[in-house]
């Protein structure tokens, strides 16, 4: 997932947008005036941005703290940023989430046998949604699936794939996420659902789990663990 931030001449940071808060955690409000720096683990960012400034762009991979403590790798691409009159306004930053993981993940596959372990199917229509569901729960060692929609989603089930949890996105065009879950228990009797959204669903099937978004790594882990854990509804 990419996210572009801005930072003024010293490094401190001018916009913050939804994206960035998906990857990070941190509302605006939070980081909007704060060094970039102190999202870095290691990195001498001051260095990066010299750099920068110097050759006109810079790149690096470093290490990130998100706001629940995590660490997250990222590609960062910082370029300056120049107004009408070639005046040094600030820095352009390009953070770049999804590039290290699939490398990491590509690396991680050449190495290491598939492990057998519960596999959840992740149903959302939002493509930079889905894919951080998909990276978070790969990362905490679950076999994953994935669907832009409902009618994508009740193919792999009508395959046979072996589907322990739906985490179904509540809103979505066409098939929304109650239709695709009663479908999805007409074929997987027994199977365990846990909707996501961005609003307060009173509408949810009895018996499912629900999260709200934006959530962090650890509420999906906690989430999905009571799912899994709990007796097929």
């Amino acid at each position: 997932m990419n996210t572009l931030i801005t930072l003024d001449v010293e490094g401190k940071v001018l916009t913050w947008n939804a994206s960035a808060r998906t990857i990070l955690g941190y509302v605006a409000d939070e980081i909007v005036g704060q060094p970039v720096a102190r999202l870095y683990a290691a990195a001498d960012v001051a260095a990066a941005l010299g750099d920068a400034l110097a050759r006109g762009r810079h790149e690096e991979t470093g290490r990130l703290i998100c706001k629940d403590g995590t660490r997250l790798d990222v590609q960062s691409v910082f370029i300056p940023l120049y107004d009408a009159r070639e005046k040094h306004v600030g820095f352009g930053g390009l953070l770049n989430a999804e590039a290290v993981h699939a490398k990491a993940a590509a690396a991680s596959a050449a190495a290491a046998p598939a492990t057998a372990g519960p596999q959840i199917l992740v149903v959302d229509d939002d493509d930079q949604i889905r894919r951080i569901a998909v990276r978070q729960l790969t990362g905490l060692g679950y076999r994953v699936r994935e669907a832009p929609g409902g009618v994508e989603a009740l193919a792999i089930l009508g395959e046979g794939v072996d589907i322990d949890l739906l985490f179904v996105d509540m809103s979505m065009p066409g098939m929304d996420g109650n239709a695709v879950a009663e479908k999805a228990v007409a074929l997987r009797p027994g199977l365990r659902i846990l909707f996501a959204s961005g609003n307060f669903e009173g509408g949810a099937q009895a018996g499912a789990w629900f999260l709200m978004k934006p959530y962090r790594k650890s509420e999906l882990a906690e989430k999905v663990r009571e799912a899994l854990s709990a007796s097929p509804p």
